[in-house]
Parts: C-alpha cells; sequence; structure tokens
C-alpha cells in the first residue's frame, strides 16, 4: 500500500516545491520593486513613505491643517485693527506738524537727568529696531496661532496710539534735548540720527511712540507664557533707553508712557474677554 502511495506523495511534494519556489520569486520580486521604488520617489508603493509619515508625525492630514492653521490668527478682526493702527501711526506726523504751526506755547517736560544724560549716536540702532519689534511680535503671534494674543496686542496698540494722537493734538510738547548740527559728529551713527531728526518734528514727545510700542510689546511678550519672554523684555526695554541716549525723549516720556501702553493693553484684553 506503502508503495502505491509513493508516485502520489512524490507527486504532492514536486506541487508544493514547486508552489514555493514560486512564492519566493514573488517575494523577491516584490522586494527588488520596494527597494526601486524607496530609493527613486516610491513608485511602485507610494504608500509605503505617507503611512511611515504617519507614524512618525501623525496623521497627514492633521500635518495639513497644522500647515493651513498658521494663518488662523489672521481673522478679519485682527486684519482691521492693523489697518487702524497703521493709519494711527502715519496720523503722527501730521499732528504733530500741525502742533509746530500753532501759537501755543510747547509743554517741555525735561528733569535736570535729561540734561546730564549723555549723547550715544551708536544707541540710534536700537532705536530704529522699535519698528522690528513690532512686526516681529506680529509674526510670533500669528506662528503661534495665538488669535486672541494677536488681537489683544493690535488692540492695544490701537488704543494707545489713539490717545497718543489725541494728546498730540490737545498738548502740544516739544523736544529741545537735540545737539546741534556740528554736534552731532560724522560717522554711519550719526547720520542715521541726523536723518532721524529730519525726518520727524521735534514735537510730540509725549507720549512716547517708542516707549509706549516697546512697552507694549514687551507686555505682550509676557503674556505669550514662553520661555524666550526674556528677549522682548530685554528688547523693550533697550529702546526705552536708546530714546533718551539719542535724546529723542525724555525720562519723564518713558515714566508715563510704558504704564500707559500697559494698561492700553490690559484694556485690550479685558474687553476682548467680554466680547468673546
Amino acid at each position: 500500500m506503502l508503495m502505491a502511495l509513493g508516485p502520489g506523495l512524490s507527486l504532492v511534494q514536486r506541487v508544493a516545491d514547486k508552489r514555493g519556489s514560486w512564492k519566493l520569486q514573488e517575494l523577491k520580486k516584490k522586494r527588488a520593486s520596494f527597494a526601486w521604488g524607496a530609493g527613486f520617489g516610491s513608485v511602485h508603493f507610494p504608500n509605503l513613505r505617507v503611512r511611515k509619515e504617519k507614524d512618525d508625525n501623525g496623521s497627514f492630514r492633521r500635518y495639513m491643517s497644522s500647515i493651513r492653521g498658521r494663518w488662523f490668527a489672521l481673522t478679519p478682526l485682527n486684519l482691521v485693527l492693523a489697518g487702524v493702527m497703521l493709519i494711527q501711526l502715519f496720523l503722527y506726523k501730521p499732528l504733530t506738524g500741525w502742533a509746530a504751526q500753532l501759537s501755543i506755547e510747547p509743554l517741555i517736560e525735561a528733569l535736570p537727568i535729561d540734561y546730564q544724560l549723555p549723547f550715544v549716536p551708536e544707541m540710534i540702532i536700537p532705536y530704529l529696531s522699535m519698528y522690528v519689534l513690532l512686526g516681529f511680535t506680529v509674526v510670533v503671534l500669528v506662528f503661534r496661532q495665538d488669535r486672541f494674543g494677536l488681537s489683544a496686542y493690535l488692540l492695544g496698540l490701537v488704543i494707545y496710539l489713539s490717545v497718543s494722537n489725541l494728546l498730540y493734538w490737545l498738548m502740544p510738547n516739544a523736544d529741545v534735548l537735540h545737539p546741534a548740527d556740528a554736534d552731532l559728529g560724522t560717522g554711519l551713527f550719526s547720520d542715521l540720527v541726523r536723518e532721524s531728526y529730519g525726518g520727524l518734528p521735534p514735537y510730540g514727545t509725549f507720549p512716547s511712540g517708542h516707549n509706549g510700542i516697546a512697552g507694549l510689546a514687551a507686555v505682550t511678550w509676557l503674556y505669550m507664557r514662553t520661555r524666550w519672554a526674556w528677549v522682548g523684555v530685554i528688547w523693550g526695554a533697550t529702546i526705552c533707553v536708546s530714546t533718551w541716549l539719542v535724546k529723542q525723549h525724555y525720562v519723564l516720556d518713558t515714566l508715563s508712557s510704558v504704564p500707559l501702553a500697559v494698561v492700553s493693553y490690559l484694556v485690550a484684553r479685558s474687553a476682548l474677554r467680554r466680547s468673546s
């Protein structure tokens, strides 16, 4: 009987060997195809790398949403606030220029310490960096997707600049600390100071735009609750000190403008929370 089954078992063995050989060949083809696809853009297995990205970085859909979410903070409200803030900035020069034409005696808020502080033309660099800090803070808030933080920052700027422009109109004040042109010296920093003096009228020292914007940006960085908040605080403080050393503002301007800016920011946050 075993001899009768022998040919049948032999046939089964040959079929099994052929099937195993066929599977082995198919496996080799798939491995070769996978290696080629992985090296040249995953042509044969396009889902392999996508699955790898999903495993490493979360779902692909969430990743794409995070890219689109970068603009989450740019709401219509924030875009309107940004436009109003820019208008307020542009109003500074015509309002202070108008104040210069009035016959009203301007307010001089100089203290004895203002005359003792040295003139340091190199400090024009941090002085001009106020515009960089203004825009950089907006960019950071946008990339942090901090819709409320951006709204509070922009609304605080609008409030502060509106109050400042109103005071420029009602209470003209002037800067009497500018050195004479011959005393400015020569060189890049002195030329930048000279340009700064010529670009703005010597009116509108209080409230100070530079001190107020620097202070408002600094408190915004503190509310971000990030380990880099000290960068915004030190940057803002350096700008405030630079206004004294390039003789663009009085010490009293800083001591009054920074608290006004902080109050403007806190009022903005409170108003936004009540409206939400």
